[in-house]
């Protein structure tokens, strides 16, 4: 009966008033934190990597190093007077005519005998024919075809693996190289060849895969082989086009502006020359104040001595 006149009591558990606080004005100053590092971040990574491309050899990616030896060589190969065209070899011609010249003697001997001065005479016109022979054969003479040949004949030879072989791929890279360098030839003297732009960037790029291929497969011949042709291991991985900014930046048709200056480079350049030009004017305000130093100087240095005497 006691408990029935007891009051129920609810056990429910107290509500708790959640506080929202602002902090606008420390997420401001946290995000301009941020801001002002990702900025600085980004200024010491293009500072990093203009040392690195400063510091980076610049590589044609078609031609190579400039004065490359191989291509060199055998340019200077095909200019001595003891290369023949049409596949002649110097010993075979001069023996062929030293049998002419023999054999005229001694039908001259047998027909009229032995005369010095008509041998003397003989000599003279067989060293003369001899002369007219070989430069009509010289390569010097020949057609550029004859002479691509010739260069392509001697480039298998110095990176074939053994004799006949001309499918290996440091040889094919060569045979490219040797095409590349004769078409270029053509093209600087004609900007218009688009045909030879076209396959110079087909060869350039074909040259890429064909030693991206030598590399998987024989990576120390690779080396050897790109240090010999001149390019570097990026020239062998970028990736290339016969376009305007290529043209302009290895200079192609040397004094010919292709690319466009956007506002943003544009800009930079002002900035920097103006730059340059107070940095100009610190320097030679700093020279005049020095010379204006040396000179009360030495006006004070008379005046003393004038004093002392």
């Amino acid at each position: 009966m006691m408990l029935s006149g007891l009051r129920k009591v609810s056990l429910r558990p107290a509500t708790t008033i959640r506080l929202f606080h602002s902090y606008q004005p420390a997420l401001v100053s946290s995000k301009a934190q941020r801001k002002l590092a990702s900025i600085e971040k980004k200024k010491k990574n293009l500072a990093i990597q203009t040392s690195k491309n400063a510091q980076k050899e610049k590589v044609d990616p078609v031609l190579g190093r400039a004065d490359n030896p191989f291509v060199r060589r055998i340019q200077m190969e095909i200019e001595e007077p003891s290369v023949l065209a049409k596949g002649f070899e110097y010993h075979e011609v001069e023996k062929l005519l030293y049998g002419a010249k023999d054999a005229r003697l001694l039908k001259m001997e047998s027909s009229l005998g032995h005369d010095e001065e008509m041998i003397e005479k003989v000599k003279s016109e067989e060293a003369e024919k001899k002369e007219i022979v070989m430069r009509i054969l010289s390569m010097r003479n020949a057609p550029n075809e004859e002479k691509e040949k010739k260069l392509i004949e001697l480039g298998r030879k110095e990176f074939q693996r053994f004799d006949g072989d001309t499918g290996s791929s440091e040889v094919q890279a060569a045979v490219m190289t040797v095409e590349i360098y004769n078409l270029m030839r053509q093209i600087k003297q004609h900007p218009q060849d688009l045909l030879h732009i076209r396959r110079v960037r087909m060869l350039t790029q074909k040259r890429q895969r064909i030693l991206r291929y030598l590399k998987r497969d024989d990576p120390e011949r690779y080396f050897w082989c790109i240090e010999k042709l001149g390019v570097t291991d990026e020239n062998v991985h970028v990736e290339f086009n016969f376009d305007r900014k290529y043209s302009e930046e290895f200079e192609v048709w040397p004094g010919r502006v292709l690319v466009k200056v956007t506002k943003q480079e544009n800009e930079e350049r002002r900035k920097q020359r103006r730059a340059a030009k107070v940095a100009l004017r610190k320097a030679m305000s700093q020279g005049i104040e020095v010379k204006e130093l040396k000179v009360q100087e030495k006006a004070k240095d008379e005046t003393t001595e004038e004093a002392n005497h």
